[in-house]
């Protein structure tokens, strides 16, 4: 969901789309262990729908790419076929290719751009392991993209807090290399 709070937008904004995305990990010990997130880019569309642009409907883009970092806690032992895990860690979202479609710049929007954000993020898990080195991965990752928005609406500059707070659900293959 994307909030543009400054706007007065009840409903708020959403989001969805799927990406590819790569984990890496390193077991520090038996249970703990660090992970990188990353995927190909998200694109998203932004829409009004009330407050102070009324009800426009879809009046942008933007894409962003979201790189987290996270310490996670494995449950049972090493070898055990089902580890669920626990993790909270580090989001850090940059945003690029922000512009205005027609309809925003027919309404004389213009100048498009969010800041890039760092934010807290935490994920809950499982891995099924399949043999000695494959295994299945199923999570759901939480992260707290806050961010502000400054455009141009005619010849005002003007700026909005927006808030992504994306839910991210992954399933997954993997492969553990042994040491």
């Amino acid at each position: 969901w994307l909030y543009l709070l400054g706007l007065g937008c009840a409903g708020g904004y959403k989001f969805s789309n799927t990406q590819l995305g790569l984990t890496l990990g390193y077991m520090f010990t038996d249970n703990i262990s660090f992970e990188v997130l990353a995927a190909t880019p998200f694109s998203h569309k932004i829409s009004t729908s009330g407050g102070e642009l009324g009800s426009l409907g879809d009046i942008g883009e933007t894409k962003h790419l979201p790189p987290t970092f996270m310490v996670q806690y494995y449950f049972g032992e090493a070898n055990s076929t089902f580890r669920p895990y626990v993790g909270a860690g580090l989001n850090y979202t940059t945003f690029f290719d922000e512009s205005f479609n027609s309809t925003g710049t027919n309404n004389a929007l213009s100048d498009l751009k969010l800041d890039d954000s760092w934010g807290l993020a935490a994920n809950v898990g499982f891995d099924y392991m399949l043999n000695d080195s494959w295994f299945l991965n199923a999570s759901v990752w939480y992260a707290n993209i806050e961010t502000t928005a400054t455009y141009k609406a005619g010849a005002d500059a003007k700026s909005t807090d927006v808030e992504i707070n994306p839910w991210v659900f992954m399933i997954a293959g993997g492969y553990k290399f042994s040491s």
